[in-house]
C-alpha cells in the first residue's frame, strides 16, 4: 500500500525542483527539405487512407 505524502514534502519537492517557475516559451521551427517532402506524403497517405476507409463505409452499407 502506497503512503501519504505530507504536505511538508511536497513543498519540498516543489521547492527542490523549481516547479513554479515559468515554462519557456518555444516557437515553431521551419519545415524544410527532404524533411518537407516527407511531411507532405504523410499528409497525402493520410488523406488518401481516409477516403480508402469511407468508400469501404460506403460499400458496405448496402
Amino acid at each position: 500500500m502506497a503512503r501519504a505524502i505530507a504536505p511538508d514534502e511536497i513543498l519540498r519537492i516543489v521547492d527542490e525542483e523549481d516547479l513554479l517557475q515559468e515554462p519557456p516559451v518555444y516557437g515553431r521551427v521551419a519545415v524544410r527539405g527532404p524533411i518537407a517532402l516527407v511531411w507532405w506524403g504523410l499528409r497525402i497517405y493520410v488523406l488518401l487512407m481516409a477516403v480508402l476507409v469511407a468508400v469501404g463505409f460506403a460499400h458496405g452499407l448496402h
